[in-house]
């Protein structure tokens, strides 16, 4: 027989897993989980039209307490320790939402939600508070003692402290366990008590009736906490101090003192519990709504409220001395908490999963993104798809699924038999239009009926343009535009989506020309602004958000009430159902320091290691699994980088013979260097010029005669990259720049036709390779990091979002609103 592994060589392995998942364990302050997941009352529902193995989660009202009976399900109240039934873990898909939504809901009730406000309310303040202090400490909440030292691989004989060597009434988990590196263990107890007082309009009395049975319970519950605590950690460190601590975010302290005044037999058990001598100690060491910030606005911690909380921690740390812990007992501790033996889960209330465990920042990013990345819609939606209008402009901020919303009436129409086009106005409405229409063909494949016998109609894609712009060789009239749809769809209606589209100009001409042309037309358009210019259409505003975490919405909303979109853009509006989880505050990575160069970090080498640093922090692209039952590590995939300039940030240029014409840009270079796979995604006009320009001075100095107006010399000739005297092709006209074109074409005493032709091969290679990047970039077929420009990314979304801001006050408005807007879950910001 192989012989049993010792505690002691568990104890190491414990350790290394904490040095590696926690960097820097003895330097900072880590908070396991590190995000608080809400419990979410969803119902599932089959829209009709839509098959049943495509049914969406509606949020709903919570179940009522006093009744048991759910909002949800309407059935009798499911025992919130029943787990949710285990399922196949879904398939990577970086569509619109996973292919497998949730068969079970467990019930949510109106004190889960409450309790979730109260638990993430505390996070902000303790984040900010452990921020603040700069101290060396690990924060857990909702520590269970059912999950301590529970995995397969650790043997009940080995000689750990369990939970189980008490007596059944002597165990108590903890809302919240702090470990602190120099001053021991701190137990905490969380009430909401007082939450409901204004709504439920209570008189004084019946107010502190309720906060004393509360106390009483959290007294009781507070020392057990300690004896467990204690016991837990006796065999590392004897004598640790254990403090305890009791959190009532909605009472104030002076309502504390009054309580405890008036029933002394509590007030002396709650001294006894605080280690004190005198009631109005024991209220000093309470934390109480007084120390915190506004719930109004929780995540505004304010100078004022971090002074009063850093206070009130050095009260309740430095009393009840004792001996402070080395580094080897610190890790030992963290490594039986946090290690991988601990089960660290999170709430799974609508997932098909039986646990999540979620340790660090990046496998909590991933966690939120694929919770909303989930075919969630509002009762509103369900409606607008049951009634199914001909004619609709969808109208609403970014993130409410407007785009959800075309994919899912799309697929009603094609499961009537009829063809979809999807059709895209213009460049800035391409990635949309290809991901809708690649989302559309996944679904239909993947719900389809074998044997079943119904047809589905065919989705067929549309790439014009109205107006000369930056293709003026595809521009396309309308005329040729409507003729093409109405001859896809013979003997029934037109069907249309189009995303991001304003229906201005061109489009608006589309539109009246289909009614003309197909009476019984059938077209949704989507995009943010709230006007649209076609009466027909029926508006529809859409103004809860779905898709993106609160705190990305709040960066958000920021755009949408600046002087420049307020007119054009809806409101958010309050949803009363929470999101699966707030999110993380963003990254921000400085535009500053000696390694940085140039005015703008979009051109800054140092800005792109940044970055990649910011991306290696977060897990991304790190495939090892440490914990079987975590969330997939996040992927390059999940990443979006974008600016607002177009052309400042490139890739390598190549000319016919391989040779390099034009590097990538610094901070491309700066991603590269650090291991970070990046695609660039930007005009191919740029491009061109640069191709051709490479040629024309190749031309210029074989002597070509074809005769061309010299460009004046300002002095700025070393800063563009253009010698004294010299002609730049960047700077000439459309007509001279056509010229050049037709005389290489033809053939000039410079250059064979061979040659010629070599160049134009080349141009078509370009435009044939951006199109690919466009539908690379929208369906994220490829593991790699998109850098691209803002504009041509509305519509699609991603896990975490790099936005580059601009250094241009009047612009940051777009940067918010076109780039901050493609979030869901994390924003990595690099400005000045």
């Amino acid at each position: 027989m192989f012989p049993q592994p010792s505690a002691s060589s568990h104890s190491v392995t414990w350790r290394q897993f904490v040095t590696l998942t926690y960097p820097d364990v003895l330097q900072a302050t880590y908070c396991v989980p590190p995000l608080h997941f809400n419990r979410v009352p969803y119902q599932r529902v089959v829209v009709p039209g839509l098959p049943a193995d495509l049914p969406a989660l509606v949020k709903q009202t919570p179940a009522d307490d006093s009744t048991g009976k759910s909002a949800v399900t309407g059935q009798g109240l499911i025992p919130r320790t029943m787990k949710c039934p285990s399922a196949q873990p879904p398939t990577r898909d970086y569509s619109l939402w996973p292919t497998d939504p949730p068969t079970t809901s467990a019930t949510v009730l109106s004190s889960d939600m409450r309790d979730d406000f109260c638990q993430q309310y505390l996070l902000y303040n303790l984040h900010a508070l452990a921020k603040h202090v700069q101290q060396v400490m690990f924060v857990l909440s909702s520590v269970n003692f059912q999950n301590y030292l529970s995995g397969a691989a650790v043997s009940s004989a080995m000689s750990f402290p369990r939970p189980t060597d008490l007596k059944r009434g002597s165990r108590g988990d903890f809302d919240f366990l702090i470990v602190h590196r120099h001053r021991g263990l701190l137990v905490a107890e969380l009430k909401s008590v007082g939450m409901q007082r204004s709504q439920l309009q209570l008189s004084q009395e019946q107010a502190d009736h309720s906060v004393t049975g509360r106390l009483d319970r959290a007294v009781s519950q507070l020392e057990k906490g300690r004896r467990m605590a204690s016991h837990l950690v006796s065999d590392v460190a004897p004598g640790l101090p254990v403090r305890t601590v009791l959190f009532l975010p909605f009472v104030s302290r002076r309502q504390v003192l009054r309580v405890l005044t008036a029933t002394p037999a509590l007030a002396q058990r709650v001294r006894g519990c605080l280690g004190v001598n005198t009631t109005l100690e024991a209220a000093d060491l309470t934390l109480c709504s007084d120390d915190l910030s506004d719930p109004a606005d929780p995540w505004n911690v304010p100078a004022h409220v971090l002074s009063r909380l850093t206070s009130w921690w050095q009260r309740r740390m430095t009393s009840c001395p004792g001996p402070a812990l080395t580094d080897g007992d610190y890790l030992e501790i963290i490594g039986r908490f946090v290690g991988p033996a601990t089960t660290v889960s999170v709430h799974c209330s609508a997932t098909p999963r039986l646990t999540v465990e979620v340790r660090t920042q990046g496998e909590a990013v991933a966690e939120l993104g694929s919770r909303l990345a989930r075919l969630v819609l509002t009762p509103e939606q369900t409606d607008l798809l049951t009634r199914a209008p001909p004619l609709v402009y969808l109208s609403g901020p970014p993130g409410t699924g407007k785009t959800v919303m075309l994919v899912l009436m799309a697929l009603i129409w094609c499961r009537r038999g009829w063809n979809v086009q999807v059709v895209s106005a213009g460049d800035f409405s391409l990635a949309a239009s290809l991901l809708v229409c690649h989302q559309i063909r996944k679904t239909l494949d993947s719900t389809a009926a074998p044997g079943a016998g119904v047809t589905s109609g065919d989705v067929l894609f549309r790439s014009y343009e109205f107006c000369k712009g930056t293709h003026p060789e595809n521009e396309t009239s309308v005329e040729t535009a409507v003729q093409e749809m109405v001859r896809a769809s013979p003997g029934q209606p037109v069907c249309v989506v189009m995303d991001e589209t304003n229906i201005t100009t061109g489009e608006k001409d589309l539109v009246d020309r289909l009614l003309q042309a197909d009476p019984n037309l059938h077209l949704w358009a989507a995009n943010i602004k709230k006007t649209r210019s076609v009466a027909e259409l029926q508006t529809e505003r859409m103004t809860r958000p779905l898709r993106s975490a609160p705190c990305v919405v709040r960066e958000i909303q920021r755009a949408v009430e600046s002087r420049h979109y307020e007119t054009e853009v809806e409101p958010y509006s309050t949803d009363a159902v929470p999101s699966p989880a707030d999110g993380f505050s963003p990254t921000v990575v400085r535009h500053q320091g000696p390694k940085h160069t140039t005015w703008e970090p979009i051109s800054c080498h140092q800005c792109g290691v940044d970055v990649a640093a910011a991306l290696r922090d977060l897990g991304v692209g790190d495939t090892a699994r440490r914990v079987p039952k975590s969330s997939k590590p996040l992927q390059f995939r999940d990443v979006l980088i974008v600016m607002h300039l177009s052309g400042e940030n490139k890739d390598d240029i190549y000319d016919p013979t391989g040779k390099l014409l034009s590097p990538a840009s610094p901070f491309v270079r700066g991603l590269r260097a650090k291991g970070v796979p990046v695609c660039v995604v930007d005009y191919p006009t740029f491009t061109e010029s640069t191709l051709d320009e490479a040629r024309w001075k190749k031309h210029h100095s074989k002597g070509c005669r074809v005769p061309v107006e010299e460009v004046e010399d300002v002095g700025f000739g070393e800063l563009f990259g253009v010698e004294q005297g010299e002609e730049c092709f960047s700077v000439k006209s459309d007509e001279e720049k056509e010229q050049w074109r037709l005389h290489y074409r033809q053939g000039c005493e410079a250059e064979s036709l061979e040659e010629s032709q070599k160049w134009e091969d080349q141009r078509q290679l370009v435009l044939t390779q951006w199109k690919t990047k466009m539908e690379d970039m929208a369906t994220s077929r490829h593991d790699h990091v998109i850098v691209t420009p803002d504009w041509f990314v509305q519509g699609l979304e991603r896990k975490v979002v790099v936005a580059v801001m601009t250094s241009v006050t009047e612009l940051k408005h777009l940067d918010r609103m076109k780039s901050v807007s493609r979030c869901t879950t994390h924003l990595i910001i690099v400005q000045e």
